[in-house]
């Protein structure tokens, strides 16, 4: 069940907050209702106050680097879809924060999204209406799996990945940042990723998890650095293309929580 309401949960990003709230406490009633009965819907809304909506939010954060990407997916040798990505972050990986844009959508986004790995919460803010909701980051794991993460990043250990990468030794320049090239293989998944990486830009992706939008880019742990540019196989065909368009390293973009209104704090 907790793979459902995974599901559910992250397909909701890009409705208003006021909706989530809505939609997310009738959505978890009505799964556990289903698989525990007529207790299930007090269960459920148990669960969602005692651990999904049970989150610490900073009052403010700052995000010292800006960065816009453009992602390109293809499907059979075509051009599936393409979206631009803003996000935000501190040196340490800390704090990520994001804004997607999806070209084909009609009605665009205007929600930021934060990932706050120090609280272990994701906090969604609709800009325009000025409402927020947040939910825990560890609501769905065990215990035994919020220690060995919490081991991991304390002694700066990362998860065990089938992904080999290596120099190729290749350099160019992007956006005005020295790039070396780097090409990883995962053969487990019969994938590979031929990145353009820069070590002049302070980035660490041990923090983030699978949960973060980022995370299909930068899992690798392969290489040290922040990709500028990336493509992606699966087998010999091309699944996606990644490009960094813009990048400012003194944004200091500060959003301050205090001026949205969260019904779950």
């Amino acid at each position: 069940m907790k793979h459902i309401l995974i599901l559910s949960l992250l397909s909701l990003c890009t409705l208003q907050a006021v909706a989530q709230r809505g939609y997310i406490r009738r959505s978890i009633e009505k799964n556990y209702e289903k698989e525990q009965g007529e207790e299930g819907a007090k269960k459920g809304n148990a669960w969602i106050d005692d651990h999904l909506l049970n989150v610490d939010v900073a009052d403010s954060y700052t995000f010292p680097t800006y960065v816009k990407m453009h992602i390109t997916n293809y499907k059979n040798g075509k051009v599936k879809n393409e979206s631009d990505l803003q996000y935000y972050f501190n040196a340490p990986g800390t704090i990520v924060g994001f804004k997607a844009t999806d070209d084909n959508k009609k009605k665009k986004d205007e929600q930021f999204i934060i990932y706050d790995y120090i609280k272990n919460a994701m906090i969604m803010l609709n800009e325009k209406d000025k409402t927020g909701m947040a939910m825990n980051l560890n609501a769905f794991r065990s215990q035994e799996s919020i220690d060995r993460r919490n081991d991991q990043i304390k002694n700066g250990k990362q998860e065990k990945s089938s992904t080999k990468c290596k120099l190729t030794g290749k350099t160019k320049s992007i956006r005005g940042y020295s790039c070396s090239e780097y090409v990883c293989y995962d053969a487990e998944n019969d994938t590979r990723i031929e990145a353009w990486v820069t070590s002049k830009i302070s980035w660490s992706s041990q923090k983030m998890d699978a949960r973060h939008p980022l995370w299909a880019y930068y899992k690798h742990n392969g290489y040290s650095g922040m990709m500028l540019e990336g493509h992606n196989y699966k087998g010999d065909e091309l699944t996606s293309v990644i490009e960094v368009l813009d990048i400012n390293q003194a944004a200091n973009y500060k959003v301050n929580t205090k001026e949205y209104d969260f019904n779950n704090r």
